[in-house]
């Protein structure tokens, strides 16, 4: 990922294989292909010995034409969506647990849970507050203050 720090002025092809938020960071990306040759110190790298122009493939349909002062609304990222939606269904089953479709969106949320990886540095930081998520006891009898407990603190960390 070629965004902010890196300086390789032979970049021809720039790739986006994900959605950028940030109009500045953006930009930044854009800006490692725009190096002219002058600045490139190995011109054996480039396209017969040359650079005069460069090539963006985006498979996410980013927004090129954006101000890089523009504020962008911030969305949910798919798994925190999937996981609060099962929540939602959860609150429904919360007075009948023992039902198999309630087992079921329990066992899934978990599922999801387990998928966190808990020995990244972010994760290890924040795991004293969440980690009880992760025990069986947790997930013995649900109550309100539980669903909320992983909506806020848990779902965050997919």
């Amino acid at each position: 990922m070629l965004d902010t720090g890196i300086d390789v002025p032979e970049v021809v092809n720039l790739v986006f294989m994900k959605p950028v938020q940030s109009p500045i960071k953006l930009q930044q990306m854009i800006g490692r292909g725009t190096r002219v040759q002058a600045a490139c110190c190995n011109l054996t790298l480039l396209p017969n010995f040359e650079k005069k122009d460069f090539l963006i493939i985006d498979f996410w349909e980013n927004n090129f034409s954006r101000d890089a002062r523009e504020v962008v609304d911030q969305s949910t990222p798919v798994l925190v969506t999937i996981f609060n939606t099962r929540l939602k269904l959860l609150e429904t089953w919360l007075k009948d647990q023992k039902d198999p479709d309630c087992k079921q969106v329990i066992a899934d949320l978990r599922e999801q849970i387990q998928q966190i990886p808990t020995d990244s540095f972010t994760i290890r930081k924040h795991m004293p507050e969440i980690e009880e998520a992760w025990t069986d006891a947790f997930w013995d009898y649900l109550i309100p203050s539980k669903i909320e407990f992983l909506k806020l603190k848990v779902a965050p960390h997919l």
